[in-house]
């Protein structure tokens, strides 16, 4: 009798090993699922917190090859939510969102990954300065090929709409510069509202590392956000031949470079020597070439 209970008792323990088994594949099998759903919900952490629980649980039974299958499953599944991660945070530089950077951020902590994110976005900076001048400029010209580079689209610009093309690229890089400015000041409100005061443990000196980090990247960031955007208007200027402006659009665009520097001491304390140097050397060859050829009209009219 004692060995009928014993054999009744591994048969039970055995059945709820395999229904645990079970119920583990069921639940594995929803994450792809549950987790695009979390996605459009924008629960970045959530999605990775269940992927990683899952990935953790999947490990534990890989004598179920089904489990081991779902497993591999599994990391394309994180793959492809980091890409999508990355996507929403290219989004960041165009239009800040404080909202959808603190999930952001949260979930990229999750993943241990804080600072490659934010090397990710200042390369996504980068791109939507380069890309949001070509679209300022493109519209200005008529046909523009896939290998047609910034500095001819430039060239191709008209004299009479070329003030125009300047304001939409200047608007276009300042909605960048307002989005980074923004997310300068979120983590510095952030980091006094959670500052860690000097410990020993390890843990804690490593965060107060990452957040220095951090703080130094997005200082040096301003500068390299503005340089960017210094170079785009310059090469623009440099490339449209200011010289065959009529006076009213060339007065017109020294305006529009004025609102842009004084943007940029704002936004980084930058003098804008390289474009205040190029503003007083186009507006001296300007007015000798404007005064020559009023001289020349007036030599006309009075022959």
């Amino acid at each position: 009798a004692i060995f009928v209970i014993l054999a009744n008792f591994r048969k039970r323990q055995i059945i709820r090993s395999v229904l645990k088994s079970l119920e583990l594949l069921r639940s594995l099998r929803s994450v792809e699922k549950d987790v695009a759903d979390m996605l459009v919900k924008k629960e970045y952490y959530d999605a990775i917190e269940l992927i990683l629980k899952s990935r953790k649980a999947a490990a534990h039974h890989k004598e179920y090859t089904c489990i081991a299958d779902l497993a591999a499953r599994l990391q394309d599944t994180l793959d492809m939510t980091e890409e999508k991660l990355d996507s929403v945070l290219s989004t960041i530089c165009y239009n800040f969102d404080e909202n959808v950077f603190r999930k952001l951020r949260k979930a990229y902590a999750l993943l241990g990954k804080t600072q490659a994110a934010m090397e990710q976005l200042h390369m996504h900076y980068s791109s939507a300065v380069n890309n949001s001048s070509i679209e300022a400029v493109k519209n200005y010209v008529g046909e523009v090929s896939l290998e047609m580079k910034f500095q001819e689209m430039c060239q191709s610009v008209q004299p009479t709409k070329a003030p125009t093309c300047l304001l939409n690229l200047c608007e276009n890089l300042f909605l960048i510069m307002r989005s980074y400015y923004l997310l300068v000041n979120w983590h510095t409100k952030h980091d006094e509202e959670e500052a860690i005061p000097i410990s020993n443990n390890v843990f804690e000196i490593e965060k107060n590392v990452s957040r220095e980090y951090i703080r130094q990247k997005l200082k040096a960031g301003l500068v390299r956000i503005w340089h960017d955007v210094q170079a785009k208007v310059s090469m623009f200027l440099k490339s449209s031949g200011l010289e065959e402006y009529p006076f009213e659009k060339f007065i017109q665009m020294l305006g529009i470079l004025r609102k842009l520097t004084q943007v940029a001491e704002v936004f980084c304390g930058d003098k804008s020597d390289i474009l205040q140097d190029f503003i007083k050397t186009q507006s001296v060859l300007y007015i000798k070439n404007y005064h020559r050829g009023r001289m020349e009209e007036l030599k006309l009219f009075l022959e």
